[in-house]
């Protein structure tokens, strides 16, 4: 009959230890460590990169709202040149406006002159044409 032994064979451990020792070195050196070196050198571009990703985020943030205050700071430049501007149109308006108002009032009083001048001439002929109609219907009456 086979007996059943509990004690281990120091041989055998001895040899299963060299192959396990190999094993675990092979397979580390084959496998383990390739795969640490591609795993670090990925996370490290992953990320590395969502960083820079961010980073750049950041200062194109930062770019956008100087842009933006630059671009208020303009628009109110241009609001202001565009108020200047557009007062002085209305100044420039309001000169031409008067200066020929004066030369219209001017214009007219000489006109107004010219009519009441004519109107005394013709006025001061009345008297006479009068008389001549007169001293024509008296002699046509009478003939």
């Amino acid at each position: 009959m086979a007996t059943f032994v509990l004690v281990p064979n120091p041989k055998v451990l001895a040899v299963q230890v060299v192959v396990f020792v190999a094993g675990y070195y092979a397979i580390k050196k084959l496998f383990v460590e390739p795969y640490m070196i591609i795993r670090d050198k990925r996370e490290a571009l992953t990320v590395g990169n969502k960083d820079e990703a961010l980073r750049a985020l950041e200062e194109g943030a930062g770019i956008a709202t100087r842009i933006e205050a630059r671009l208020a700071a303009v628009g109110a430049e241009a609001k202001q040149s565009r108020e200047k501007k557009r007062d002085e149109a209305l100044a420039r308006r309001d000169s031409l406006i008067n200066s020929a108002q004066e030369a219209a009032r001017a214009e007219v009083a000489k006109v107004e002159g010219l009519i009441a001048a004519d109107l005394a001439t013709e006025r001061s002929k009345i008297p006479n044409i009068i008389s001549t109609l007169t001293d024509e219907v008296y002699a046509l009456a009478l003939a």
